[in-house]
């Protein structure tokens, strides 16, 4: 457990240094980006649940009417 807390505490102080080198726009256009993804992966789920729920419902119509 100890060897462990001292590989997350290098990477953690790994991951600061490096993260003051970067500039403030470069974390916000990193952020944005992010935020974009995460919209845009929404969108898509959402259109794959609309074509699942047309497919079943399509489905189970035919199954009712047989």
């Amino acid at each position: 457990m100890e060897i462990n807390n001292n590989v997350n505490l290098t990477a953690g102080m790994f991951a600061f240094n490096k993260a003051k080198d970067v500039k403030s726009h470069e974390i916000l256009s990193a952020l944005g980006m992010t935020a974009e993804t995460q919209k845009a992966q929404q969108e898509i789920d959402e259109t794959i649940k609309q074509e699942v729920a047309k497919t079943t419902n399509k489905g189970n119509s035919l199954d009712i009417q047989a």
